[in-house]
Parts: C-alpha cells; sequence; structure tokens
C-alpha cells in the first residue's frame, strides 16, 4: 500500500488517500492514478507520504499526516500542527515544544511516596497561551480536577 496525502495551496493536508502498490508502483504513478479517480482541485496537490507506528518520525517525509498536518520541506516533511504561536519547532526531537518546559514532578526519597508527594506527582498541567503572552515568565497552570 502507498499513501498520498492532498494537500491545499497553503501545503495543509485535506485528505489522505490509500492506493494499491499495483495502483502505485512510484509516487508518479500514484499521483496519476489519484488525478484520474478523484477531484483533485487546481491550486491543490498530491504527496506521497509513509505510514508507520502512531507518532513516528520518517526521515523521508516526515509524519504520517492528518487532516490540518503541514507539508513543510525546511522541517523535514508532514508535520502536526502548532498548538500555540509560542512554541517553536524542535529539529533534534522534531516536535514543537513550548518555550517554558513543564514543571516536572517531584522526585522521593523513600521506597513509597509520602501522601504529600504523591499529591505533586499526580498534578497535571495545562498550557496558557494568553498567559505566557502577559508574562513569559509564565506558561504553565495546574489543572484542578473539580
Amino acid at each position: 500500500m502507498k499513501y498520498f496525502a492532498h494537500i491545499n495551496s497553503g501545503n495543509v493536508v485535506i485528505n489522505v488517500y490509500t492506493v494499491s502498490d499495483t495502483d502505485a508502483p512510484t509516487e508518479e504513478a500514484g499521483v496519476a492514478f489519484l488525478k484520474k479517480t478523484v477531484k483533485i482541485n487546481n491550486g491543490t496537490q498530491l504527496k506521497e507520504c509513509h505510514k508507520g507506528p502512531t507518532g513516528s518520525w520518517n526521515d523521508n517525509t516526515g509524519y504520517y499526516p492528518g487532516d490540518g498536518y503541514v507539508y513543510d520541506e525546511a522541517k523535514g516533511g508532514f508535520v502536526p500542527p502548532q498548538l500555540f504561536p509560542s512554541w517553536a519547532w524542535n529539529s533534534t526531537t522534531k516536535k514543537y515544544e513550548p518555550p517554558i518546559a513543564m514543571p516536572n514532578p517531584p522526585a522521593w526519597a523513600g521506597d513509597f511516596p509520602t501522601p504529600e508527594e504523591q499529591e505533586a506527582i499526580n498534578k497535571t498541567y495545562t498550557w496558557d497561551e494568553a498567559l505566557y503572552q502577559s508574562d513569559n515568565t509564565k506558561g504553565w497552570v495546574e489543572h484542578i480536577d473539580s
């Protein structure tokens, strides 16, 4: 099987198609097959992509794309949408990363954490872009279950 991402003029993925190896022995043949069988509007294009384990990076085409992914040749292929304007692409980890690291849970000294340590370990955080934009030393907000 071969996979082809249909991307718009802004290089944003709008669909992904699966084509048999018989119909797509090469990328060019796969594109020609899809142009005959699927309506491809002017200003859009097809790019071959590779399907690997979820969240895995392919050095030739980037991530396996989904709707909203972007084809960015400078970043090495298909990349997920940028969640927040302040997050930057890390070319080593191949992910968008926040400008401030998420707080780490504390380590504990004994075999088992104390109740206070367990409470700190169980904390979860969400990113608040507005908070970061107002004070670039802040951004992570503790998520409180109600």
